[in-house]
């Protein structure tokens, strides 16, 4: 890596030229062989101010490799053998994109790999909204030796009209690179569907891009920036990444869309893969959202699998028909992939533990609950009517228990307020949650009209509060 890093800022400097203002895309395996030689680089490039960002094809990168991307405030990415890994695409078109005005870049709406099986097909699509369309490009790659192109693609418009190898011009065929292009100037409005079959003998990847530019030039296209938060510090602390996602057209925020981020984790200790996991992010205010309704979507992710790199990447459509653009009314179906979504470290001793039960405190006194949570009254287990303490569900999700207490004989109103916490296996609490409160009422009848009249008084000695906790904060253990 030093070596690269030497040729590099060598090449920029040549002929007496500054180097001031370059960005350099570093791909790497994530090794460093010499860290104390390759520090001193770190420093000539924040000197000349030239912009490094890594591509590491690993999930236990060095940390010298991080250092490398902050310190020159260029940003980090990650590919992964697992399918579905964009990190070397994403990185090559953000580098590309990077000080272009947001109506001048070119738009990444669709971005996936799948493996492909043996005369194996699959489709999908995506939505064309109005504020895109101009040179869309459906682009296919693959990996495989052969002296035919691997795969055939079919692509389908909203009109009808179908489009192949052979009926249209703008598609073309690169045996050299590995890839099928197939390229609109303009491309109507609606759901476009493609559909790619597998030629070769064997089974194998196959990486599809879609993308086009605005629409009109000056007109802000749907925009979608995200990352995957937390740091070092906030791990020892006990504290949770948190997945953020922003859809705006311009500076109006896009509020209910569907917003997915699928998680890439680091293998186990025999190198074992895991499972990405796909989380639905939220617009709501409630748990790791601070306001609802202002077009950030964000969710807790405490699914970690060990020491390494914890990579995101973001899909959004309309495809229930619910988002709106404020100040902007309705918005019709939209589809988007980020371009941009920077990887996390979780390292040794930082991975949140997982919650095992929780514990469920009640008083009287909103005050002494909240300044004396651990001396509260806890509920008992066997008045809870509808919940269960014994099975937790993820950071930040809401839960819903009905909760069975007394109510004084010599009280008409009595107000209980609630808060939980959650334990893990090895006995450490977790933070308060939010506070519940709950006023119940002795309730009298009408006396029922009668020749004998009598009284009928109903004396409350039970009451039952539903409670809605809204998400666990503070520690995650």
């Amino acid at each position: 890596m030093r070596m690269t890093m030497t040729m590099t800022i060598t090449i920029l400097s040549e002929e007496g030229n500054s180097p001031a203002g370059a960005r350099v895309l570093l791909i790497t395996d994530g090794q460093d062989n010499d860290p104390p030689l390759t520090e001193p680089y770190k420093d000539i490039y924040v000197a000349n101010n030239v912009v490094i960002d890594a591509v590491a094809f690993s999930n236990t990168a060095e940390e010298n490799l991080i250092d490398l991307q902050e310190a020159t405030g260029g940003r980090f990415y990650l590919q992964t053998d697992d399918p579905g890994s964009t990190g070397l695409h994403e990185a090559f078109l953000a580098t590309m994109q990077s000080g272009v005005k947001e109506y001048d870049r070119r738009i990444e709406l669709f971005a996936d790999s799948a493996v492909y099986g043996v005369s194996a097909s699959k489709r999908h699509g995506v939505y064309l909204d109005p504020t895109v369309g101009v040179k869309t490009s459906f682009d296919f790659s693959y990996l495989v030796e052969t002296a035919f192109s691997a795969i055939d693609v079919i692509i389908k418009s909203p009109s009808g009209m179908v489009f192949t190898n052979d009926s249209y011009e703008g598609y073309g065929v690169d045996l050299t690179f590995k890839v099928v292009s197939v390229k609109f100037e303009f491309a109507e409005t609606g759901f476009w569907s493609y559909e790619v079959f597998n030629r070769h003998t064997s089974e194998h990847e196959v990486f599809v891009s879609i993308s086009t530019y605005a629409s009109q030039v000056g007109v802000d296209p749907i925009i979608a920036t995200s990352e995957l938060s937390g740091s070092i510090t906030d791990f020892a602390n006990g504290q949770p990444l948190i997945a953020f996602s922003e859809v705006r057209q311009g500076l109006n925020p896009v509020i209910r869309a569907n917003v997915t981020a699928t998680i890439e984790r680091p293998p186990d200790a025999n190198g074992i893969p895991y499972n990405s996991i796909i989380l639905q992010l939220l617009d709501n205010g409630a748990g790791a959202d601070v306001v609802k309704d202002d077009g950030i979507y964000s969710r807790y992710f405490t699914e970690f699998t060990g020491v390494g790199y914890y990579g995101i990447k973001i899909n959004i459509n309309n495809d229930d028909g619910t988002a709106i653009i404020l100040n902007n009314g309705d918005l019709l179906s939209f589809s988007r992939a980020l371009s941009y979504v920077e990887p996390e470290e979780l390292l040794e001793g930082n991975i949140p533990k997982i919650a095992s039960f929780y514990s469920i405190r009640v008083s009287t006194s909103l005050t002494e609950l909240r300044t004396n949570y651990s001396s509260a009254t806890e509920v008992n287990e066997t008045d809870i009517l509808i919940g269960d303490l014994n099975t937790p569900g993820n950071f930040g999700d809401r839960e819903i228990f009905v909760i069975q207490v007394a109510v004084p004989r010599n009280e008409n109103v009595v107000s209980y307020v609630f808060a939980m916490h959650a334990v893990d296996e090895e006995g450490n609490s977790g933070g308060m949650s939010n506070v519940v409160q709950a006023t119940l009422r002795k309730y009298i009848p009408t006396p029922p009209e009668s020749r004998n009249l009598a009284l009928y008084i109903a004396i409350g000695v039970l009451g039952v509060i539903v409670i809605l906790m809204v998400c666990l904060v503070g520690e995650s253990f």
